[in-house]
């Protein structure tokens, strides 16, 4: 795991997740967990192209996200080391629970504190709240709302399961 704390300040506990060719960073909190991308993938009608479609996870059926895809980055499209990663929804909104985002990698933990975080300018897509440098790093802040929104408003229909 990644320290880039100091003695004043409180770390807090977060996962780099590696895409094919950027990195996001989110709380570890909504990680769920990671699975192998073996799972078969049901592509959903007349879904945007980012939406790879659903796989099902413990009796759900979850939407698949290619992140990139969705941001309109650059990136190369990679056959190994594909994984999903499960996402709790954060939202509130009861459509949605989960949704899993496609990785190349597995993911890893840092703890950070906000002074270590630098801010980049620059946030072409309203799915990112922020790009930022930890040292030598450069990830992207992920705006998950926006993006659960997106999968909502995609036309996924999610079976309401508890």
């Amino acid at each position: 795991m990644y320290s880039t704390t100091t003695p004043d300040t409180t770390p807090l506990k977060a996962s780099l997740l590696p895409l094919a060719d950027h990195l996001l960073l989110v709380p570890s909190l909504v990680i769920v967990e990671v699975i192998g991308a073996h799972h078969k993938l049901t592509p959903q009608p007349d879904a945007p192209q980012w939406l790879l479609g659903t796989t099902e996870w413990k009796g759900k059926q979850v939407p698949v996200v290619d992140f990139e895809l969705g941001c309109q980055l650059p990136y190369t499209d990679k056959t190994s080391n594909r994984r999903l990663v499960i996402i709790n929804a954060i939202s509130g909104d009861t459509r949605i629970k989960f949704f899993a985002l496609r990785l190349y990698g597995i993911p890893s933990g840092i703890e950070l504190s906000a002074s270590l975080l630098h801010e980049i300018p620059n946030t072409p897509h309203n799915w990112t709240l922020s790009q930022v440098r930890i040292g030598n790093i450069q990830a992207i802040i992920p705006n998950l709302v926006a993006l659960e929104k997106a999968i909502i408003t995609s036309g996924f229909k999610a079976q309401v399961l508890d």
